[in-house]
């Protein structure tokens, strides 16, 4: 610690100073207190407590604990008197209160604080009633309010209350205790549920809406009425804006019921019929179709226009519909496929082309087979073949060489 922050410390009132000892002598001191010297560590706690003291009591609230951790202070010097520099700490006094007591103040405002907050725990749990388990619950014996409400019940009813909720079985295994599926067991359970709500209505918790005593469809047919209109997202908007609380397909079903779909091809809201979406096969399948009637004097069949077209059977099918309505001179309201002509269809020889069939797998077959006995013959005739080109060419190149040795002997 340098000198500056000496003078800083002293200006803030902290008392450095060690008494009677001089710096030499302190500093001699703490050297021999982290060697383990027990009278050093009695010395520096004679002479220095009451400066220590000084600097704690200014800044803990609780002034009878200054001596505990007075104590802890001169405690932890031996430990912290190992990591003391002379060179940087500057004086002795300074560094034991502005180092070793300050962390010791630290540690005890850490427990001071835990201290407290388990003790404000222990006083809430003590003022709060800790919550019921299952088991206390379901050990619990029912009101007479209730075992009167489950005597008003079927037996059927009654029985399957006590198997399910009472007797905490599974729907399985009370269907088993009862003799009957898990379905009846489930829609006992329902209608038993529901007579009991209407006997316990007043034991129930105060509703904060009007619609939350309704149920779903009752509070969205409550809403219908309330818009006036057959709109959608608005009575979706108003149920929301009353805490209830559906998805849209649900909605749409009840306004299916209660005002009907609109019919296949109109429009809800215009009323107008929808024509039908323009199609570039279909198009194409219309244009053969009249081709076909100006050049044989009738209308293809379904198949017959797929096949000439290249489209699917359904597309032909809309495509023919479009022609005949046409010709009837109505207006398609949608693309829906009209019933077939009564001119009677070419019919289909099965027998004949799965002969057909079966005659182009044997040929196919059968020269599967040639192939595969000419193959042996065709290798063999190309192995010989590259054996004579081999021994053409080392006979020529022996012929050469003898015209070679010729030359040398003339020579």
């Amino acid at each position: 610690m340098s000198t500056a922050a000496n003078e800083r410390l002293n200006a803030r009132g902290y008392a450095t100073g060690l008494g009677a000892l001089s710096e030499t002598e302190a500093r001699t001191l703490i050297t021999r207190v982290a060697a383990g010297d027990r009278d050093a560590w009695g010395q520096l706690y004679e002479h220095g407590r009451s400066s220590v003291a000084a600097y704690l009591s200014r800044r803990m609230p609780e002034q009878a604990d200054v001596d505990d951790v007075v104590h802890d202070t001169f405690v932890r010097l031996p430990e912290m008197a190992k990591d003391f520099m002379p060179d940087d700490v500057g004086e002795v006094g300074a560094w034991l209160c502005g180092r070793v007591a300050r962390y010791t103040l630290t540690d005890y405002g850490h427990r001071r604080f835990r201290h407290r907050a388990a003790a404000a725990e222990t006083f809430l749990a003590s003022q709060i009633a800790p919550p019921e388990s299952v088991e206390e619950r379901e050990s619990r014996p029912l009101s007479d309010r209730m075992l009167h409400a489950l005597a008003q019940l079927p037996d059927a009813q009654r029985k399957s209350m006590q198997l399910r909720y009472l007797d905490n079985l599974s729907r399985a295994d009370a269907a088993r205790e009862a003799g009957c599926s898990p379905n009846t067991v489930a829609d006992q359970c329902v209608k038993a549920r529901k007579q009991l709500r209407a006997q316990l209505a007043d034991l129930a918790p105060t509703a904060r809406s009007w619609l939350d005593a309704l149920s779903k469809k009752e509070a969205v047919h409550e809403a219908f009425a309330a818009v006036g209109e057959d709109d959608v997202p608005k009575v979706m908007a108003w149920l929301q804006d009353n805490g209830v609380q559906v998805t849209h397909s649900y909605v749409c079903g009840i306004r299916k019921g209660r005002y009907g779909a609109a019919p296949a091809g109109v429009a809800a809201d215009a009323g107008q019929p929808t024509r039908p979406k323009p199609s570039v096969k279909r198009d194409r399948a219309r244009s053969v179709a009249q081709q076909h009637q100006d050049s044989h004097g009738r209308l293809p069949t379904s198949e017959q226009l797929a096949e000439l077209a290249g489209v699917s059977s359904t597309t032909a099918q809309k495509a023919l519909s479009d022609i005949r309505a046409e010709l009837a001179g109505v207006e398609p309201l949608a693309a829906v496929p009209a019933p077939r002509a009564a001119e009677p269809e070419r019919p289909v020889d099965r027998a004949a082309a799965s002969r057909r069939q079966t005659d182009a797998a044997l040929t196919a077959a059968a020269s599967a087979v040639q192939q595969l006995r000419a193959a042996p013959e065709l290798r063999a005739d190309e192995t010989e073949r590259e054996r004579s080109q081999q021994v053409a060419s080392w006979q020529a190149d022996d012929a050469a060489s003898a015209d070679r040795d010729a030359l040398d002997l003339a020579s």
